[in-house]
């Protein structure tokens, strides 16, 4: 399994970044209040503005490990299938633990389908979100894989992203293309492609986002004219696979300063009143 170094994380666009969120809402609103701050300005007339920032805020940590943790993945704006050699990487994350924070599941698309509501099963497919476009259809599928992991009784689940591109440019034998044969057997094309890959661990309870994941990976290649697409469309499934294996080597150690950032973390008010 390839690991970027950190300077080469630095150089490629900042291609491998994790963040760990464990603060309290409930802390945060009290900040807030105690600076005179607890207006946010003037609501506007629909209603919105202040409350909704003050709910928004109001969400605690309560992912405790080891958990059951779910693996959901997100390709061309539909829920699909993991691939076997995705998995394979978050079984090496989890493998490389020790177990210590749970087990990874895959989640399971036909009771995702069976346990959301009939109205949330185009969230799941990628169509036509309407106005708000990609971040209406990013919201609504996250709703919807919650509900499938709550069916599927899981704590938290993993959202990972793929996506990538890919780009064709002539090289000095791009010349060949004017012959019969050379479009077919001279490398005339310089193809490029960039394979990305995003994550969130989000509470299936709350929605409370825990972590956040993203790793870029780049790839060329040379191709005759006639081949140039193919090896383009080549090129970037190997570049968003890598991207994704990279991404699930950095989970270790994401998981490593969770944990330890949640055990800092005074209980959640609902805990604490269940233990009296």
């Amino acid at each position: 399994m390839r690991r970027i170094t950190a300077a080469a994380c630095a150089f490629a666009l900042a291609a491998c970044t994790t963040s760990v969120q464990t603060t309290s809402g409930q802390d945060y609103l009290r900040r807030m209040d105690q600076r005179g701050v607890a207006s946010l300005g003037e609501a506007p007339a629909s209603g919105e503005g202040p409350d909704a920032i003050r709910a928004a805020a109001a969400v605690e940590p309560l992912l405790r490990f080891p958990a059951r943790i779910g693996i959901a993945r997100i390709e061309g704006g539909r829920l699909t299938p993991i691939p076997d050699a995705e998995m394979a990487a978050f079984a090496g994350a989890q493998e490389a633990t020790g177990g210590a924070y749970g087990e990874f599941v895959p989640l399971n698309l036909l009771v995702t389908a069976m346990a959301v509501p009939e109205e949330q099963l185009g969230a799941l497919s990628g169509g036509y979100a309407g106005p708000g476009g990609a971040l209406l259809r990013a919201r609504r599928a996250v709703d919807a894989i919650r509900v499938g992991a709550a069916r599927q009784h899981m704590d938290a689940v993993l959202v990972y992203e793929v996506f990538g591109t890919s780009s064709r440019s002539q090289t000095a034998l791009s010349v060949g293309d004017l012959t019969i044969l050379g479009a077919f057997l001279l490398p005339g094309r310089q193809v490029d492609a960039v394979g990305h890959a995003e994550a969130l661990l989000v509470d299936v309870r709350n929605a409370y986002p825990y972590l956040t994941a993203s790793e870029t990976v780049t790839r060329d290649g040379l191709a005759t004219t006639a081949r140039a697409r193919e090896r383009g469309d080549e090129l970037k499934a190997r570049a968003q696979a890598q991207a994704v294996s990279d991404m699930a080597a950095t989970l270790p150690a994401a998981f490593a300063r969770l944990a330890v950032e949640l055990t800092n973390q005074p209980a959640p008010a609902a805990e604490v009143a269940e233990a009296r």
